[in-house]
């Protein structure tokens, strides 16, 4: 095989691995953004469970009173 055969295929080779990596790092990047917004929404969640609980509570103590 001539050397400039396999070089071209190698550089070929190369530009697809570099395209590959732009894409996987632009899918790192979305899933980095989707990790932050599920640590908010469940950050979120633990404060409306905290605040449920604490009507809940209430309400007991308003129904032992009637």
């Amino acid at each position: 095989m001539d050397i400039e055969v396999i070089l071209e295929r190698h550089d070929q080779r190369i530009q697809t691995l570099e395209r590959d990596m732009g894409a996987m790092k632009e899918v790192q990047t979305e899933i980095r953004s989707m990790h932050e917004t599920l640590l908010t929404l469940a950050n979120e969640l633990k404060h409306t469970n905290e605040h449920l609980a604490r009507h809940e509570r209430k309400i007991d103590e308003i129904d032992l009173k009637l």
